[in-house]
């Protein structure tokens, strides 16, 4: 409904009388925000998408995201590296899939290796169904090791379908929050012998975990 509420005429006269829209006006897009880490004696380097980021990266790369944003952007193949993507100090990123990014039904993020993602928000939202489709879209497809803390994932209009779908050996979410009308948080084949732990997280949605 808020979403909504933002397209209407009655918003633009809010934004008007709350002194906000000379504020967005006057915004500028942010840039350089993901910010790819050096190690010692190598600079850091600046990218204005995650995309960027990650495709510059190496085994064992870290992220730190500098903006709230939101933040566009397309669906993302890690590979089989390791990488963490965090927020900065202060921040609170907003990462929701791109309009283009919505023509595919690839996640957002699909990981091989060790992805460790800190106090992000993941939006996927208003995508169609498309009919005949076994699978829907996902935020996160992992075949590798997922830790998560103090994230937020939304996903909508997706039902029977998670979050994030863990094929991989362990799967760690702590203190986040799972937005998924008619879904599930987190699902995925996962048989005995693996670890998934979920730690004081919130979920909006029908089921918390899905076995396969």
């Amino acid at each position: 409904a808020y979403e909504r509420w933002k397209k209407t005429p009655e918003y633009q006269q809010w934004l008007k009388e709350t002194g906000q829209l000379k504020k967005r006006a006057a915004a500028k897009p942010e840039t350089g925000a993901f910010v790819l880490q050096g190690g010692k004696g190598v600079a850091e380097r600046k990218f204005d998408t995650l995309a960027e980021a990650v495709a510059s990266s190496s085994d064992g790369a870290t992220i730190e995201v500098r903006g709230n944003g939101p933040f566009d952007t397309s669906p993302i193949d890690i590979a089989n590296q390791s990488l963490t993507i965090r927020a900065a100090d202060g921040f609170r990123p907003v990462i929701k899939l791109s309009p283009e990014g919505a023509q595919t039904y690839d996640p957002m993020l699909r990981s091989g290796g060790l992805l460790t993602i800190e106090g992000l928000e993941f939006q996927r939202l208003g995508q169609k169904k498309r009919e005949g489709m076994v699978y829907q879209p996902t935020i996160f497809w992992s075949e590798g090791t997922l830790h998560a803390a103090n994230c937020r994932f939304w996903l909508d209009n997706q039902p029977w379908q998670a979050c994030v779908y863990a094929n991989g050996p362990v799967c760690i979410a702590r203190n986040c929050e799972f937005l998924t009308p008619g879904s599930y948080a987190v699902s995925g084949c996962f048989p005995r012998g693996r670890l998934r732990v979920m730690d004081n997280c919130v979920q909006v949605g029908d089921y918390p975990q899905g076995l396969v």
